[in-house]
């Protein structure tokens, strides 16, 4: 299987596509985006959202009120959820590709949820929690978690390192003295 995902997989297909326009005057590709979430239309999404403040490897929950705007990373269809919420969704950049793939366990899991569903309709109560646990098991083996822990001695080694590491290099235009008074 993982052979057959490496010959699907056309790195070329993707591009990065500068937007910085507001979400209701362009149509979005398939792709992993950059926006800005502001003002936030209802009390709900301003209390009950999975938006955290990061710093140092501790996240801190946080209330939006109602001039508040939110720098994140989104797919497309979880901006098509956000847009309901808030009232301007500006898309800055994004990764694209007219060209999608389905992921590698994608067939394997579709035929465990049909034989799951019908083990309920004929009440095979005993088939039907196994094939549950198997589809949940499948889930976690996919889902794995890395952490790595960095301690950077100045502002130059970090930079490079997020450089290196995450492709982002538009670090250059915060100086040492703005890194600096960054408090957590």
């Amino acid at each position: 299987m993982q052979v057959a995902w490496k010959e699907n997989f056309r790195s070329q297909a993707f591009r990065v596509q500068k937007f910085n326009q507001n979400l209701s005057k362009i149509s979005l590709p398939k792709g992993f985006y950059r926006v800005v979430l502001s003002k936030p239309l209802t009390e709900y999404i301003s209390n009950f959202h999975p938006f955290k403040y990061s710093c140092f490897q501790r996240s801190f929950p946080l209330k939006l009120n109602s001039q508040d705007e939110v720098e994140i990373f989104l797919f497309d269809e979880e901006i098509d959820y956000y847009k309901r919420h808030f009232k301007d969704v500006h898309v800055l950049d994004g990764i694209v590709s007219k060209q999608t793939i389905k992921h590698p366990l994608f067939n394997y899991a579709s035929k465990l949820y049909s034989r799951r569903l019908k083990a309920l309709q004929s009440k095979n109560k005993t088939l039907a929690s196994l094939l549950k646990l198997k589809l949940a098991m499948l889930h976690g083996s996919t889902n794995k978690v890395n952490s790595k822990s960095c301690i950077f001695s100045d502002y130059d080694e970090l930079k490079s390192f997020i450089e290196r590491e995450f492709f982002i290099s538009s670090l250059s235009r915060y100086s040492k003295e703005i890194f600096g008074t960054f408090k957590c």
